[in-house]
């Protein structure tokens, strides 16, 4: 799915210790399995209601607190991974997903969009980067945060409603999305949008969490133009050398 498997260095709050005084982040794939917060199961293995009620009452000891304030540094890991993302052909919008474990904060996952390298309309990167961690942490991601460079769509709010996300952190809105199309937007990139705030969708899924919209807004809205800019740039002339007088 294109979620980065290498390691994503996370200071002050962003890392953990290795037991030898050193600091490691998270590596994105690799995540030690002594963290990971869900359990081994069956394929088709039904679970009763005493351990539904359990998950329930682990999620709430979990969840992101009121007073969450997000961090600069995640976004601007978003930022990086959703210019690599336009590098290689697709739409410049990045996704981070943290941990926080007491008063650290540590990167899971980080991916750009794979939209249209992968030839999939729905493979957005907020969707895609869920699927990902929930595969190694767990049904419930309460204790961990979404960072995505470009507003959740419906779709992707949706899977931050069933995967009980901690909180979002998100750089441009929806309508910040369909403005662009409208003026800029061309056959290869259109920039639609779905104009259903991602706040709607997860209050309308009684999930109750932060939600942090316009969080460095005017870096991310940068990345519309990213690479734009640079094959709209006339192109540097040659020099032209001036020859001398020729004598016989």
């Amino acid at each position: 799915m294109g979620v980065r498997a290498e390691a994503v260095e996370a200071n002050a709050g962003g890392s953990e210790d290795n037991g030898h005084g050193e600091t490691k982040a998270h590596h994105v794939g690799i995540s030690p399995p002594e963290d990971r917060g869900g359990t081994a199961g069956t394929v088709g293995e039904v679970q009763s209601s005493e351990e539904e009620s359990c998950i329930e009452l682990r999620s709430r000891e979990k969840m992101i607190s009121p007073t969450y304030k997000p961090k600069k540094k995640f976004m601007q890991l978003a930022i990086a991974e959703a210019k690599r993302a336009r590098d290689r052909g697709d739409y410049p919008i990045g996704a981070v997903i943290t941990r926080v474990i007491g008063k650290r904060e540590v990167v899971i996952a980080s991916a750009g969009n794979r939209v249209k390298t992968s030839g999939s309309s729905i493979k957005h990167v907020e969707l895609e980067t869920l699927k990902y961690v929930s595969s190694g942490y767990g049904r419930y991601l309460p204790d961990f945060v979404l960072y995505s460079t470009h507003e959740p769509c419906a779709m992707c709010a949706g899977a931050c409603v069933w995967s009980k996300i901690g909180a979002v952190v998100f750089g441009v809105s929806q309508e910040d999305i369909t403005a662009y199309g409208k003026k800029h937007g061309t056959e290869e990139f259109k920039w639609r949008a779905c104009l259903i705030s991602c706040k709607f969708v997860l209050k309308k899924g009684a999930l109750r969490i932060p939600v942090f919209g316009k969080f460095l807004r005017p870096e991310c809205r940068k990345l519309f133009g990213y690479r734009t800019a640079l094959r709209a740039s006339p192109p540097v002339k040659p020099r032209t050398r001036i020859a001398g007088p020729q004598t016989n």
